[in-house]
């Protein structure tokens, strides 16, 4: 008798034992899948922000950004839209820009980026074309040549002050649009234009509205 029930009171409390052990398991096992995946839900700002690694090309800011359009003036008798369109390759140097916020504008602009091509200081002040950026702005070598139009004595051939770049050649507008006909929209569409809020800035930003919106014009009827 004494050994009988000496097994009695030892298996019953082992299986109550393993059975209190098996639950705990259990919902230890239950809480360790779970928390994971809260905290992860909670801060995941916080872990990208922390991270270590330095981001990849493709994760550039300049990348991620849009492109921009501009609107460069040139007086035809100097340089047209036809001579650019008729240069080897249809390409040329922009250059002979003298002025720090036409420069810095200049400074900006990105290969593949879009031009609007404006004739200035002329009869008829039109936009007549449609550019691309080449290259990125390099020192304009025009400023140190004591022989050219542009020549500037204060620049510094080891701290360039003056800056050029390649543009090509897209095509012609299918007619001008002219600074006169731009003006009818100053209070209205192109109320942004900075050609009509700094006509003698030689480089300008044009935003997509008023890109979009002037290019429409094309084959708006006259009048």
């Amino acid at each position: 008798m004494s050994y009988l029930t000496s097994v009695f009171f030892i298996c019953i409390p082992s299986r109550f034992f393993c059975l209190e052990f098996c639950l705990a398991t259990s919902m230890t096992k239950r809480k360790l899948q779970i928390n994971p995946v809260s905290i992860d839900s909670r801060s995941p700002k916080k872990l990208r922000n922390n991270s270590d690694q330095s981001p990849s090309a493709g994760d550039s800011i300049s990348a991620s950004l849009p492109p921009k359009f501009w609107l460069l003036k040139s007086e035809p008798e100097e340089y047209s839209v036809d001579d650019l369109a008729q240069s080897n390759d249809s390409t040329g140097f922009w250059d002979g820009v003298r002025n720090f916020q036409a420069r810095n504008n200049l400074k900006r602009m990105v290969p593949g980026e879009k031009i609007l091509f404006y004739h200035s200081s002329c009869k008829v002040p039109a936009i007549v074309g449609i550019a691309s950026v080449v290259s990125d702005a390099v020192p304009d070598s025009s400023a140190l040549n004591p022989g050219h139009k542009y020549f500037d004595p204060k620049s510094d051939p080891e701290n360039p002050k003056w800056f050029g770049l390649e543009i090509k050649f897209d095509r012609k507008l299918k007619r001008p649009i002219t600074l006169q006909e731009l003006k009818t929209y100053r209070d209205g569409a192109l109320s942004g234009l900075m050609l009509l809020k700094r006509p003698r800035l030689s480089v300008q930003e044009v935003c997509a509205d008023d890109w979009r919106f002037i290019l429409s014009l094309e084959d708006a009827p006259i009048g």
